[in-house]
């Protein structure tokens, strides 16, 4: 035994050691660090990872004050049924011939909730019918202008006259249907070229293109000074009015000796208006004369039984309605 000192147990520590002890310190920190932040789960030892997973905290629900957007639900979709049900408003458009200068009514072929809406309304009578100096009584379409002209829907001349027999023009047709559109607008206003803010027949041709009873032509205009005809005014009602369509339509025209006349655009919603008994001839009722420049007479038969199929007004007894 010597005098040499014992060996020192203190030593420099080697560099593995230290980055070992450096890794423990990190990974101690880290599991601290995450279960004290964990305030809204608590913290449990069965929860500690050291790295949680995408999955992990996906599954973590949205508290409200980390996302408004959390609390706002979607709009329920309608429910379509595949049946259609009488009656009530359709949603699935279905392709429907239109001629230009007319507008068409959306249909479809499933249903939805009944969201009725009004078509054609009916001022009350508030005295007694104009006795035109051209409308004798037993004048065929008498009935029909005289309704109409107690409810203000129609009127006369300065001179006293109606001229019943007298072609009608777009903005005319535009100007007679202003007394019986609905409050509602269905489509939105357009501004044609060749109908100035000026023109006399503006606004009611606003109001008619808006309740769904108008439109203009392809290339814009609304030509308000051609003649209008019986199935272009057939086709205005019937829209408008949102009449029901037809399954086989070319066998609801037949019944005209004329049905070939009728252009292939208004063979379904002149079906239409005839099964609805909107259709009115003179002098025979099965000639329809589709092309022809409707009257001022014709137009107030065929808008007296556009009120009428929309219960706004009585039933007139004619033999020149058209019963399918």
């Amino acid at each position: 035994m010597t005098g040499q000192p014992p060996p020192s147990r203190d030593r420099d520590l080697g560099f593995d050691e230290f980055i070992a002890i450096l890794v423990s310190l990190a990974a101690i920190g880290s599991i601290l660090f995450w279960g004290l932040t964990r305030r809204d789960a608590g913290f449990r030892f069965a929860d500690l990872q050291l790295f949680p997973s995408p999955t992990t905290a996906e599954r973590r629900p949205f508290l409200l004050s980390e996302s408004p957007e959390a609390t706002r639900l979607p709009a329920p979709s309608p429910q379509v049924r595949t049946t259609p049900t009488p009656g009530v408003q359709t949603v699935t458009p279905s392709p429907r011939a239109v001629q230009p200068g007319t507008a068409l009514a959306p249909t479809t072929t499933g249903t939805v909730v009944p969201a009725p809406i009004p078509v054609v309304v009916a001022p009350p009578a508030t005295g007694e019918a104009v006795e035109f100096t051209d409308v004798p009584q037993d004048y065929w379409a008498y009935p029909f202008i005289a309704e109409l002209s107690r409810r203000g829907i129609i009127t006369g001349f300065d001179d006293g006259t109606f001229q019943p027999e007298t072609p009608v023009s777009r903005a005319e047709y535009a100007a007679l249907l202003e007394n019986i559109l609905p409050p509602d607008q269905r489509a939105e206003a357009i501004d044609f070229p060749d109908v100035p803010e000026d023109f006399w027949a503006r606004t009611a041709i606003d109001e008619a293109v808006q309740a769904g009873f108008l439109s203009g032509y392809p290339e814009g205009n609304f030509a308000p000074n051609d003649q209008i005809s019986k199935q272009q005014v057939l086709v205005s009602l019937t829209n408008g009015a949102q009449l029901p369509e037809v399954s086989n339509p070319e066998e609801s025209v037949a019944i005209y000796e004329d049905s070939d006349q009728i252009s292939d655009w208004a063979v379904p919603i002149v079906a239409s208006a005839t099964e609805s008994g909107v259709v009115v001839n003179h002098p025979e009722p099965s000639a329809l004369a589709p092309a022809a420049p409707v009257t001022r007479a014709e137009i107030a038969a065929l808008i007296y039984q556009a009120l009428e199929t929309a219960n706004q007004v009585e039933p007139i007894q004619s033999e020149f309605i058209v019963r399918p």
